[in-house]
């Protein structure tokens, strides 16, 4: 793979593709529709309901980001809507990519919290920093710098040490933007 060529028996990239598509961007798109079909029904609030329909497009964002890190522009771009996903070309125009990225985090920004009760919960800061990332990956300073510089302004610290970053006991520690909680 670091010398891109990628043998047929190296099962990563079809592992890589089923993880983000098959697993993350199906259930993030299943979970929108239930998000939908709930608030539609009253069993939610709308606030309530665009609170969960954030936290479902930030991780639907994160795993396409995951995806496009490793296969570039050629990904399918589904949503919940997406009737049938094996009729969605893979084959996208420059830049669309990440613009459905930045799209889906723009939404997951404007509509979490700063902070979570709940830890492992994605916040405002988080979908920003993915944000910046994204940005940072096609080299685009100028709109990442409003991102983080938001984040930067936001309730972090650098640890004192950098240890603590990997230590099991100082998890979701004040230099922690967003953890996986595994």
């Amino acid at each position: 793979i670091e010398r891109w060529a990628v043998q047929p028996t190296n099962n990563y990239p079809a592992d890589k593709w089923k993880l983000c598509f098959g697993m993350g961007v199906d259930r993030a798109n299943k979970t929108l529709k239930v998000i939908n079909a709930t608030e539609e029904a009253g069993t939610i609030s709308a606030d309530q309901a665009n609170k969960f329909r954030a936290e479902a497009k930030f991780l639907r964002a994160l795993f396409n980001f995951e995806a496009w890190l490793v296969f570039g522009d050629y990904i399918p771009i589904l949503t919940e809507e997406t009737e049938d996903p094996a009729l969605v070309p893979n084959v996208n125009p420059a830049g669309a990519v990440l613009a459905n990225i930045i799209s889906d985090l723009k939404f997951a920004w404007e509509n979490l919290p700063d902070s979570q009760g709940d830890v492992g919960r994605p916040t405002s800061y988080a979908a920003k920093a993915l944000a910046a990332r994204a940005y940072l990956q096609e080299l685009k300073y100028a709109e990442a710098k409003p991102l983080l510089d938001a984040v930067l302004a936001g309730p972090f610290s650098l640890m004192p040490n950098f240890v603590d970053n990997y230590n099991i006991a100082t998890n979701n520690n004040a230099e922690s933007i967003w953890e996986v909680q595994a």
